[in-house]
C-alpha cells in the first residue's frame, strides 16, 4: 500500500498499522524534511527501511556533511558557507569554485553558471541562489575531473556496487557537472556506465565510501558521489542516504543504474534493500 507524505500520513499509517515501511519519502517542508516520516515512524514504533532521522538531516545539509567528513579525515573539497552572498571569501579558497543551495538535492539550483572563475561571478551567483532558494549557499572548490558515484548496501558488512561514471563528454552539449538540465535530458542511459578507472583507484574509492557511510551513520543503503581531480585523487562530494529509485531505464536515478551494471534487476534490487533493512 502506498501512503503519501502529506499532512494526513500519520492518520493513514495509524489506520493501516503496517508491520514495516519501505521509506522513499523526501518530506514536505524545511531543511530536515527527509527525516519527517522516519521520525513519525519511530514515534509510532514502526520499523522502516533506510537511515535514521539524524543521518537524513545531516546529509541534506551539505556543509554539515562535509564537517563530519573532515572531522574523520575523509577527503572533500575545501568549502565556505554564504548566507548573503557578500561574505568575505576565505583566503584559502581557490578558483574555480562551485555554488550550490545548501539544503537541496536532485541538482536543484545547479547550472553551468554555478561554476565561477572569479569573485565577481561568485558574488552574482551566490546572491542569486540565496534569493532564489531562501537558504544558505555552499561554495566549494570545483574539482575538474571524473564524476563518479558509488551505491553502498549493508550494515555490519558493506557491499559496493560497481563504480558508476557520468560521461559528461557524451552529452549533446558540454557539461562540466551533472546539472539540473543534464538530469532532465531524455534517453540518458547512454551517458552512464562503468567508471574508466583502474583496480587500485576503485579499491580506494570503495574504502573512502565505506568510511563516509560509517561517519554519517548511514544504514541499509546510500549513494555516495565523488569527483576525481587531475591527479586521480577522489573527493567525496555528498551522500544520498535516500537515493532516487525510479525504475525507468531512461531515468537519472543512479542507484538502479549501478545495480544494472552489477547484473541486478530493479525488482531484485528492491528485494535486496528490503531484506537488508529487515535483517537490521
Amino acid at each position: 500500500r502506498i501512503i503519501d507524505e502529506d499532512e494526513t500520513a500519520y492518520f493513514r499509517i495509524d489506520r493501516y498499522k503496517p508491520d514495516f515501511v519501505f521509506n522513499i519519502s523526501e518530506g514536505l517542508y524545511g531543511r530536515s524534511r527527509e527525516a519527517q516520516i522516519p521520525l513519525l515512524l519511530e514515534y509510532m514504533q514502526i520499523p522502516y527501511s533506510g537511515s535514521a532521522p539524524l543521518c537524513l538531516t545531516i546529509c541534506l545539509d551539505k556543509a554539515m556533511t562535509k564537517k563530519v567528513l573532515l572531522q574523520q579525515g575523509i577527503p572533500t573539497p575545501r568549502f565556505q558557507v554564504f548566507s548573503t552572498g557578500m561574505e568575505k571569501l576565505d583566503s584559502g579558497m581557490r578558483f574555480p569554485l562551485i555554488c550550490k543551495p545548501n539544503h537541496e538535492g536532485s541538482s536543484m539550483g545547479l547550472t553551468e553558471k554555478s561554476i565561477v572563475k572569479n569573485e565577481s561571478e561568485l558574488r552574482k551567483q551566490a546572491a542569486f541562489l540565496v534569493k532564489e532558494y531562501k537558504q544558505e549557499v555552499l561554495v566549494e572548490e570545483f574539482i575538474e575531473g571524473k564524476d563518479l558515484t558509488v551505491a553502498v548496501m549493508g550494515n555490519e558488512k558493506l557491499e559496493f556496487l560497481p563504480v558508476l561514471e557520468t560521461y559528461l563528454d557524451k552529452y549533446p552539449k558540454k557539461f562540466r557537472v551533472l546539472t539540473y538540465e543534464a538530469k532532465n535530458i531524455g534517453n540518458d542511459d547512454g551517458y552512464f556506465g562503468h567508471a574508466d578507472i583502474d583496480a587500485v583507484a576503485c579499491k580506494k574509492i570503495y574504502e573512502i565510501a565505506g568510511r563516509a557511510f560509517r561517519a554519517t551513520k548511514c544504514r541499509d543503503f546510500c549513494r555516495i558521489d565523488f569527483r576525481l581531480d587531475k591527479n586521480g585523487k577522489p573527493y567525496v562530494i555528498e551522500l544520498n542516504p535516500l537515493p532516487g529509485l525510479s525504475p525507468s531505464l531512461e531515468s537519472i536515478s543512479l542507484f538502479p543504474k549501478a545495480a544494472r551494471l552489477a547484473g541486478i534487476s530493479y525488482s531484485e534490487l528492491i528485494k535486496k534493500m528490503v531484506e537488508i533493512s529487515l535483517k537490521r
